[in-house]
């Protein structure tokens, strides 16, 4: 995976993220109520640093639990942007008020509220559904996502994980740009997603590119012939 990746795009990409995170955590760090929240970036650039290594380790359902905590300190970050004076409550509270008035299903429902829409129709509905199911232990075998080290070639499988990595990161580092925006406006040189992740962003239209090929794939594999001739070829083949 290393030769195949090296010289490419998603590496020089992900490289740039944590160059980039690491200066967001230094602007947090300057900003008087982002300072008690800095831990917060932190811990989300040592997700996706794990999360890298895990890919290239072949360990995909790593990957997936660690974009499932990034989604959850996404959502968190979500929430204080809308309600500032949450980050104190957040702080402050114990693990039983902590649970009740921030679990993940609780902040979705407040956002989906504030954003005037079903909860069922936000982005990360599913996606925060399917990444449960890859955690937890159910019957439901989730695609690409096979617990233990991977020893298939599938090409699919392994680059899944950068999809994951660079969409993830990408809702991620937006939020906190608009929390620090909020929250210390005045702070100067603050990093800006738009101007200094040009790298990124072209590596995460690749992995577009590259999920929704895979997309169409499965599709089409599910598609029954329709032509009856075809239908009758593959008959006589068989």
């Amino acid at each position: 995976m290393l030769r195949s990746y090296g010289s490419g795009v998603r590496l020089s990409g992900l490289d740039e993220l944590l160059t980039y995170l690491d200066r967001v955590n230094t602007v947090f760090q300057r900003g008087k109520k982002l300072r008690q929240i800095a831990f917060l970036i932190i811990r989300a650039r040592a997700d996706l640093e794990m999360a890298i290594e895990a890919a290239f380790g072949g360990l995909h359902s790593v990957v997936a639990d660690l974009m499932r905590d990034l989604m959850e300190i996404e959502m968190l970050l979500r929430d204080f942007e809308g309600e500032t004076k949450r980050i104190q409550i957040w702080l402050a509270a114990d693990d039983a008020a902590r649970h009740k008035e921030f679990a993940p299903v609780v902040l979705r429902t407040r956002y989906a509220k504030r954003k005037n829409v079903k909860r069922a129709d936000l982005h990360e509905e599913l996606d925060y559904k399917a990444h449960s199911l890859s955690l937890h232990v159910t019957t439901f075998n989730v695609p690409l996502w096979s617990r233990g080290t991977a020893r298939s070639s599938d090409p699919f499988a392994d680059d899944a994980c950068f999809w994951e990595l660079f969409e993830h990161a990408r809702r991620f580092v937006r939020v906190a740009d608009r929390l620090r925006k909020r929250l210390a406006p005045r702070i100067p040189d603050g990093p800006s997603p738009r101007k200094d992740l040009r790298r990124f962003e072209d590596a995460w239209r690749r992995t577009r590119q590259m999920q929704n090929l895979y997309i169409a794939v499965l599709r089409a594999s599910r598609e029954p012939f329709s032509d009856s001739a075809a239908q009758a070829k593959v008959r006589d083949r068989t």
